[in-house]
């Protein structure tokens, strides 16, 4: 049996006000929840009124005053989205103690439990910090459906950025199941 674990992720590099105001609707018509993911350096101080027409932007006005309760916050790192040359992500060339002052201060500014790895790269040292700042649990991205069985700091997780076509198709297939046995 699989565990559905939705996390929305509008924007490469921007939180956008939409996932709050057309998505959660959305989500509590199904009585499903869900995570955004932000990352704390491209918050915006102040949340600009929302608009269907365009994208507003999140502020930390907007993050700290969210009930939370259909859409929960999680970090992205505060300071970690950055690709080097190519795609390795900034996570590999970091120290450890690099590592555990970013998760810890997006954590405290957001006051969440959830972290998403950045690009979902994974490190010994990250899932160390990640513990050691006091995440409950830390995703990585690996296009593969999350298990019970999976150890909390390294949780499967899909992009799906490219379109609601390709959102819509990890449900319709079965191309994202583990090929373990043992699992169904």
């Amino acid at each position: 049996m699989f565990l559905l674990s939705l996390v929305i992720f509008v924007s490469k590099y921007k939180m956008f006000t939409s996932t709050y105001n057309l998505a959660e609707p959305i989500l509590k018509k199904y009585n499903f929840t869900a995570v955004q993911f932000v990352i704390n350096e491209l918050l915006n101080v102040k949340t600009p009124t929302f608009s269907e027409q365009r994208y507003a932007y999140m502020g930390y006005d907007y993050v700290n005053g969210y009930s939370r309760d259909i859409i929960e916050i999680g970090s992205h790192t505060y300071h970690m989205h950055h690709q080097l040359p190519k795609v390795y992500a900034k996570i590999n060339s970091m120290t450890y103690d690099e590592i555990l002052d970013d998760f810890k201060k997006s954590k405290e500014e957001l006051n969440t439990k959830y972290l998403s790895y950045p690009y979902g790269a994974i490190t010994d040292d990250g899932v160390k910090a990640a513990k050691d700042a006091g995440y409950d649990c830390g995703f990585i991205l690996n296009d593969s459906m999350t298990y019970q069985e999976e150890d909390n700091y390294r949780i499967s997780r899909i992009s799906a950025m490219e379109s609601l076509e390709v959102f819509k198709g990890i449900f319709e297939t079965d191309k994202y199941r583990k090929k373990s046995i043992g699992l169904f």
